[in-house]
């Protein structure tokens, strides 16, 4: 708000409007600031090509990743560093218009950095923005920069991946009253697949905001049920300006969206290196990046003085819940619902700290209730006081000082796979290698991800089959979205799944060919211990091919199965049944089993058997596999 409220009062500024004639005027000047840049290369500077978010391209020239035309002042900006500070260098002597923003008080970053490179005298120039944002600085007053992460959240679809955020902390102020940089793609999408869709091809604009930092601890925190992880990024009075100054300039301001590389996470990385050029920190990736990378990066630049984990309220639920026994949780629960009163908890044999747990699930809980609008504000209100009556008659405990922190997500597996595989199936013994983009299957170690969850992007696998002596493309995965929350009496939470791509699909002559294939269901889960988890699942999916009669393979049915996870082992049992009704009608069942060991945190190694049957014969598939992150 206070970056809009600048903004508008420069709307509000006229200085005339004679641009030509005002040019004219210092068109000397001017050319001598423009021979003093070119002397001293500042086309080439890296803090120039930080802040015009500059890269090589594949013709060994550069490209702005910004794709908003109003960000450059010259035509040839996007691709031509030198045009493009020429023209700047120029913009700067524009007389202020009615209705229209000075350069000098929009791109404050390349003014102040140009002011001081070149020398410029600022009596020269039309307007000199360093009037507003003085006042805009004093007013933030800040006093700290923290990357934040709130983990990902797979039944949102634009949560899946988790998130970024830059914190803005002012000196002697609440971290509640602090401003929050954020960059993010402008949707109202709610359908997952859809998002991910239009996120890969870059089909939506991403901008960045500049907003209370309480609305995203109310919107993560709560709403979301996602943990929050901080990085407090080590940065000088003057850093923390030079990003200030870059958050002026990119508001308002557009780029295509892609949620494999200049995601939400990537574009805040440059407020960060506009702080820090010296880092190059936007380099720091190969292929696709992903939140949990820029994570990595932070750290490995050696910028981050303290990480600190912030637990959800589900997470804190969760772990009061784990302190009480199953009559305890269904007091408070019926309670919660309305079926009780919080006073029957003294009708319990229960010591004051077992109480005390009591009373902060209770709170915890209606407030999740009260975010989900599952009831209503009166008796919110009503319930909530009862609760806080009760606990203020107990004594001194916080049964929260104990709860652990999970592994950080910068210590997760790393994203990117190298799968050499070999094994036997219908067609015979057979080697494969199989390559993933990002990010996370569910049977990759868990440590740093949601438990049970997969998301997938360009998962690619060839097989060669020894016997025939042919190499196929086994799979391509477009995209895989497997999400298994576990749902009890406290959470409700449905599971889905969303699969698309390419994949081999047997046929009634017992061969198989390649298929574009589309898979989609819904059902629940539940946790039989805390590493125990069961799950059922109703699908549709369809093959599509001209080998079928009318081009496609329509089946419906279910699947079920079981995780369990000691240490470094997981364990899936599994169940499919399928039935196709229309046109070569056939009934698909398989039955298997998925081993996986942990070795390190950049390999592990699989084993997996399943028994199938289809049409009027049936077959053994089993294969071993090492998986290399990296």
């Amino acid at each position: 708000m206070a970056v809009l409220v600048l903004l508008i009062a420069m709307n509000r500024i006229s200085f005339g409007s004679d641009i030509d004639s005002y040019i004219s005027e210092h068109e000397n000047y001017i050319a001598e600031l423009l021979i003093k840049s070119k002397k001293l290369n500042l086309a080439d500077d890296l803090y120039w090509h930080s802040i015009l978010h500059y890269k090589k391209n594949l013709t060994g020239g550069y490209t702005s990743l910004v794709d908003d035309p109003k960000f450059f002042f010259s035509e040839n900006g996007k691709n031509n560093p030198d045009a493009e500070l020429d023209a700047t260098i120029r913009g700067l002597f524009r007389p202020v218009e009615d209705g229209k923003i000075h350069p000098a008080a929009k791109f404050l970053a390349r003014y102040a950095w140009l002011k001081e490179k070149l020398n410029i005298d600022v009596s020269k120039l039309p307007y000199d923005g360093e009037i507003q944002f003085s006042q805009f600085y004093k007013e933030i007053n800040p006093s700290s920069v923290t990357l934040v992460f709130p983990a990902g959240f797979m039944n949102s679809p634009a949560s899946m991946y988790g998130h970024t955020l830059l914190l803005i902390e002012s000196e002697g102020s609440s971290r509640l009253l602090a401003r929050a940089a954020n960059y993010a793609a402008i949707t109202d999408e709610t359908f997952g697949p859809i998002f991910a869709f239009k996120g890969l091809f870059g089909l939506y604009k991403g901008y960045y905001s500049f907003l209370p930092y309480y609305q995203k601890i109310k919107e993560y925190s709560d709403g979301e049920m996602r943990d929050m992880w901080e990085y407090e990024i080590s940065m000088t009075p003057a850093e923390i300006e030079r990003l200030l100054r870059h958050v002026v300039e990119m508001e308002d301001i557009y780029s295509d969206y892609y949620f494999i590389d200049e995601n939400c996470s990537f574009n805040l990385l440059y407020l960060i290196e506009a702080a820090k050029p010296e880092t190059e920190i936007t380099s720091a990736f190969g292929i696709g990046v992903e939140p949990i990378d820029t994570l990595r990066a932070v750290k490995a630049k050696n910028i981050v003085s303290k990480i600190v984990y912030r637990p959800s309220n589900y997470s804190k639920i969760q772990h009061l819940r784990s302190k009480l026994s199953s009559k305890e949780q269904k007091l408070i629960l019926e309670f919660c619902k309305g079926n009780g009163d919080i006073a029957g908890i003294d009708s319990i044999e229960a010591d004051e700290e077992k109480k005390i747990i009591m009373c902060d699930l209770a709170s915890d809980y209606l407030k999740f209730m009260a975010e989900k609008n599952d009831i209503s504000e009166q008796d919110y209100r009503s319930r909530f006081m009862s609760v806080l009556s009760k606990r203020n008659s107990l004594g001194k405990y916080d049964p929260l000082k104990d709860i652990p922190a999970p592994v950080g997500p910068e210590d997760s597996h790393l994203s990117r796979r190298l799968a050499p595989e070999t094994g036997y199936g219908l067609n015979g013994l057979y080697s494969q290698i199989s390559y993933r983009q990002s990010c996370h299957e569910l049977m990759d170690p868990d440590e740093g991800y949601n438990m049970n969850s997969e998301i997938i992007f360009g998962n690619v696998a060839g097989r060669y089959y020894y016997e025939d002596k042919k190499f196929v493309l086994q799979k391509f995965d477009v995209i895989d979205i497997v999400s298994l929350p576990a749902s009890d009496s406290f959470y409700i939470s449905p599971c889905y799944e969303f699969k698309t791509g390419f994949i081999q699909n047997v046929n009634e002559d017992k061969n198989s060919n390649l298929t574009y294939w589309l898979k989609a269901g819904s059902g629940l889960s539940t946790l039989l211990s805390e590493k125990v988890q069961i799950y059922l699942i109703a699908d549709l999916k369809s093959y599509f091919s001209p080998e079928y009669e009318y081009n496609s393979d329509f089946m419906a049915g279910a699947e079920t199965g079981i995780f369990t996870i000691l240490g470094p082992w997981k364990n899936h049992l599994y169940a499919q049944a399928y039935h196709a009704p229309f046109g070569e009608e056939h009934t698909r069942l398989t039955a298997g089993v998925s081993e996986r060991i942990k070795i390190t945190r950049s390999v592990s190694a699989m084993a997996d058997y399943s028994y199938n049957r289809d049409y009027d014969f049936n077959w053994h598939e089993v294969s071993a596999r090492v998986n290399f992150y990296f």
